[in-house]
């Protein structure tokens, strides 16, 4: 289980810049391939945050791979599919490995055409 803090630095809308998304993340690796489901766990928007309930959480779908190197960080290529309030969007996030446990990188989501940075925490081994 993964924990994910996405910040906001550009979007369509001015009040999303600045904005902290949390999501809790269960991903499975085969190989080189990652499949996994992302729930929203909380939003901090102008310093004011909202928690959501379980029953509450928006869900989506995630997929990617991993590219293994040997001389610098591995990379990974993720795309998630989320099944928000109003209607789905997609982000595409590309993450360096920077410990077993540390996931870093950036993203580009429909969500408002934004942009941003994404730190991965790894929660708990399964």
């Amino acid at each position: 289980m993964w924990k994910a803090e996405f910040q906001t630095h550009n979007s369509e809308f001015d009040r999303y810049e600045g904005m902290k998304t949390n999501y809790t993340l269960l991903l499975q690796q085969e190989g080189q391939v990652l499949r996994g489901v992302t729930e929203k766990v909380s939003e901090e928007i102008e310093g004011e945050t909202k928690s959501y309930q379980p029953y509450d959480r928006v869900h989506g779908q995630a997929s990617g791979t991993i590219a293994y190197r040997v001389f610098s960080n591995s990379t990974i290529d993720l795309v998630i599919l989320e099944n928000g309030r109003v209607r789905e969007s997609s982000s595409i996030l590309n993450l360096e490995v920077v410990s077993q446990d540390r996931l870093e990188g950036t993203f580009t989501s429909t969500a408002a055409d934004s942009k941003g940075t994404v730190v991965f925490s790894r929660a708990e081994r399964l």
